[in-house]
């Protein structure tokens, strides 16, 4: 019954989503002598993605999740170009005021390090709820990587302030940490924007008007059915107005 450190994308939502298990628990853990970078390229994130490197001095916080040799094998088929390792990682008081104990964790690192692109916002988003689980009001967070063979900090990607001013991706990141059973993610996030898309709704204050009530929601997918596509459900419906209005 191992442990997994995550300190991507891997919230417990996608974690919940990805293993079909919505009793996952995290516990709020950090990585001691490891820093987080940026390298490869994610179709399904439409950019880079995240890893780790050791480097003396730096800390990345994540969460460690215990999980069953039968949901850890699943996970593996969605860590492509990944290859595990184990690390000694110390977990947290609930409140991260003090550490408890360290424990060996399996840890997912790239098999490719370089810097090729830099991450999605939606990926960004990904990384901050799985942190705002446990280290709250996350500001930004520093896009590093390897370029020509030296680490850089390249910039701090300052997370948006408001929910209008977030690309259409992210918002369903956002709503998918709200689900009671999580859907598979990134997997089906492409396929969400692309048919919002068809029907002309392309950024997220395209929304507000369908949101305003059941009937204006009934519109949208009433125009997706026109379409030969699945409309979304009521759950969808109260997240997403509970998050933007």
């Amino acid at each position: 019954m191992p442990y997994i450190f995550s300190y991507g994308s891997n919230s417990i939502y996608q974690l919940r989503g990805r293993i079909k298990n919505i009793d996952l628990v995290s516990f709020p853990a950090y990585l001691d002598n490891y820093k987080r970078i940026f390298c490869n390229y994610s179709e399904k994130w439409n950019g880079g993605i995240a890893s780790i490197i050791p480097k003396k001095y730096c800390c990345t916080y994540g969460i460690v999740t215990y999980i069953s040799l039968e949901e850890l094998s699943i996970l593996d088929s969605f860590e492509v170009n990944y290859s595990k390792k184990e690390l000694i990682c110390t977990i947290l008081e609930k409140d991260c005021s003090s550490s408890l104990f360290d424990v060996t964790c399996i840890v997912y690192i790239s098999d490719i390090l370089e810097y090729i692109c830099p991450p999605s916002e939606q990926y960004l988003m990904a990384i901050k709820i799985m942190l705002e689980e446990h280290f709250p009001l996350q500001k930004y967070i520093i896009i590093a990587g390897y370029i020509n063979n030296v680490l850089v900090n390249i910039k701090k990607f300052f997370f948006p302030v408001r929910i209008l001013d977030l690309q259409l991706p992210s918002l369903f990141v956002i709503t998918n940490s709200y689900r009671k059973n999580p859907h598979i993610f990134p997997k089906i996030l492409n396929k969400i924007i692309n048919k919002l898309n068809s029907i002309q709704i392309i950024e997220v204050h395209h929304l507000v008007y369908y949101l305003q009530n059941m009937e204006t929601f009934k519109q949208l997918n009433n125009k997706l059915i026109e379409k030969n596509m699945i409309s979304f459900s009521e759950e969808t419906f109260y997240n997403l107005k509970s998050i933007i209005i």
